[in-house]
């Protein structure tokens, strides 16, 4: 009966893990693609000028 919760909960510990480094890959994606927006808006007001 152990073993079975040790299981148990190595695998939550597991999911919680996949589930965080996925958070924090689409939060740098994210991060990347709104740099990359701010910095086509600046150069569309740089040529503007």
């Amino acid at each position: 009966m152990d073993q079975i919760s040790g299981l148990e909960s190595r695998w939550d510990y597991s999911c919680a893990q996949y589930n965080h480094s996925r958070s924090f890959g689409e939060r740098i994606l994210t991060s990347i693609q709104f740099l990359i927006s701010e910095n086509k808006r600046n150069q569309k007001k740089g040529k503007q000028r």
